[in-house]
């Protein structure tokens, strides 16, 4: 969903950047994890998480995400099981977060970072390694023992 956003951000930009002062721009997910998967360097993350991270990155500043609380996140309307009749009424899907209204300094800014995470949620770093091996032959010395004649070297060669 991170994803998207910054895909979603990146694509408003373009078309309004000559219309509109846009003087910032205010992420936010309900995912401590996905924060801070966001707030880090990719490589620290495995090949999936990190591909995607590098993605969100290029389009969103790290900075510009927040947490917020899953009560404040009208996405997780639609994953409650609500019938229509329900959303019609629920001025958190259609409006957003109450605090929305009021002016961006009194929005809640906060980001669960690592210090937040209980230890038993941490991604295990994937560890990469690098192994280097090489045979070195030296394949003048070979030819010169199979042949004596430097035109049929030359030959086989070119």
């Amino acid at each position: 969903a991170a994803v998207l956003l910054s895909e979603l951000i990146h694509y408003l930009l373009d078309i309004f950047s000559n219309k509109l002062s846009i003087s910032k721009i205010y992420c936010y997910s309900d995912s401590s994890i996905a924060l801070t998967w966001i707030r880090s360097p990719p490589y620290k993350w495995k090949t999936f998480v990190a591909n995607r991270v590098s993605r969100l990155q290029e389009k969103t500043s790290p900075d510009c995400w927040n947490h917020v609380q899953s009560s404040d996140n009208p996405a997780d309307c639609a994953t409650r099981g609500l019938f229509p009749g329900e959303l019609i009424n629920l001025l958190l899907w259609w409006n957003g977060p109450s605090w929305l209204s009021s002016s961006p300094e009194s929005w809640p800014i906060t980001f669960m970072g690592e210090s937040n995470l209980d230890l038993s949620t941490k991604i295990a770093v994937d560890e990469r390694k690098s192994m280097f091996s090489f045979l070195i032959i030296d394949y003048f010395d070979e030819l010169i023992r199979k042949y004596s004649s430097l035109s049929a070297i030359i030959r086989i060669v070119a």
